[in-house]
């Protein structure tokens, strides 16, 4: 009963006062000030927040079927209502920071007005540019309590971002599912090639080579942990950088670069050698270690950012993506120097027989004319090329 009566308030709510607004808050990128007013009034921005602090003190449900009735007639303003409640309110409720929700006398109720301060001590500024709900970034930080609404764009707002805009309701739901479903499976897939290339290509080829199977089982379960453990310090590496994007952009510099052309010579080239991937693999990558030591993004402090192998810094770069790229730039050329020299220098052990099938000069490629055009690799390249150039047209 007490679900069934928040659901039809909430509908109500949005039915009479966001719907015949919503389509010109979305064609105009308008902030509704007017009816955030009415709203605040309601407690939509202190959803699970106790009452003693000015909350409405609803359970899970009962918040997501609030955010839900929201969504359903305008997503812009769902989201405005998910992510104070979720990034910024409830962070802060659960951690340290309900000494902020008891200061004053009463306790301060939630308010979305100016420059005043919330009940958990975080200050919103105004929207002096009318910027649309769906493009505004909140800034965090727990520590402060403190979070700021600006104009600006961030990289990591980019997918949340897209899928509040083009995803309607149902379709939003799928699609965050998706998104977490994605994260999810690439990590358990990096999790499991890292236990896999330890303990079988190097543990077991180089460590222990007579080691049982129980042994090898035991070494990749502590892989496994000693993997999940490094990615929560990752993690946490990752909260030094402005966005994510420049942090995944470092990685794959030293990581995927070199990498890249490894992969590159040992599908093309069937003179390379396994002395000159391996040599030439850890060439790129210190030399993306070299680089990133001797140069400096601008206004960037020494340290995880770069310059951490001289006292002044050989070159600045405008921006971390630009390092990043000729980081990127500087591994994969080494190593692709670097593997075809040595691989010129060592005795190649694999005939043409055991590369056929790995090296694409080597392999046979079967006949397809007896298919039709729309079952050729070719046929359904240009046929999604076609769509992929028509959909960007729709949806420019």
């Amino acid at each position: 009963m007490k679900h069934k009566l928040i659901r039809d308030s909430a509908r109500h709510f949005a039915e009479t006062e966001l719907a015949p607004i919503a389509a010109e808050i979305d064609k105009n990128a308008t902030f509704p000030v007017a009816v955030i007013e009415k709203m605040k009034k309601l407690n939509y921005f202190g959803l699970q927040v106790p009452k003693e602090y000015g909350g409405a003190a609803l359970d899970s449900i009962s918040s997501a079927i609030v955010v839900e009735e929201i969504s359903r007639v305008c997503a812009a303003v769902g989201l405005c209502i998910t992510v104070h409640n979720g990034v910024a309110v409830y962070p802060v409720l659960l951690g340290t920071g309900k000494r902020f929700f008891a200061e004053g006398t009463p306790p301060r109720s939630f308010e979305l007005a100016g420059t005043q301060a919330f009940p958990s001590g975080i200050v919103f500024t105004t929207n002096p540019n009318n910027v649309s709900v769906g493009e505004m970034i909140i800034e965090a930080s727990y520590g402060l309590g403190e979070a700021v609404v600006s104009g600006a764009h961030s990289f990591n707002e980019v997918l949340p971002l897209m899928l509040a805009r083009y995803c309607g309701p149902g379709l939003l739901g799928l699609g965050v599912t998706a998104l977490i479903a994605g994260f999810m499976s690439g990590m358990a897939g990096n999790v499991t090639a890292f236990n896999t290339v330890w303990t079988y290509d190097i543990y077991q080829s180089y460590v222990k080579k007579d080691a049982s199977d129980a042994h090898l089982l035991w070494v990749g379960r502590m892989t496994t942990v000693f993997g999940i453990l490094a990615s929560v310090g990752t993690a946490y590496l990752a909260t030094r950088f402005n966005n994510i994007m420049d942090f995944l952009q470092l990685v794959f510099a030293f990581v995927n670069a070199p990498l890249f052309a490894t992969f590159l010579l040992g599908m093309f080239w069937k003179r390379a050698t396994g002395h000159g991937a391996f040599f030439g693999l850890v060439s790129g990558t210190l030399a993306a270690a070299l680089h990133h030591g001797l140069t400096l993004p601008v206004g960037a402090p020494v340290g995880i950012k770069g310059g951490w192998l001289a006292a002044t810094p050989l070159h600045s770069y405008p921006s971390e993506m630009a390092q990043n790229f000729w980081t990127a730039i500087w591994a994969w050329t080494v190593c692709f120097v670097a593997t075809i020299a040595i691989s010129y220098l060592t005795k190649r052990t694999k005939t043409d027989e055991d590369l056929t099938g790995l090296v694409y000069s080597l392999t046979p490629r079967p006949k397809e004319e007896h298919l039709p055009w729309w079952k050729t690799p070719e046929g359904f390249g240009v046929a999604v090329l076609v769509l992929a150039v028509v959909l960007n047209v729709l949806f420019w």
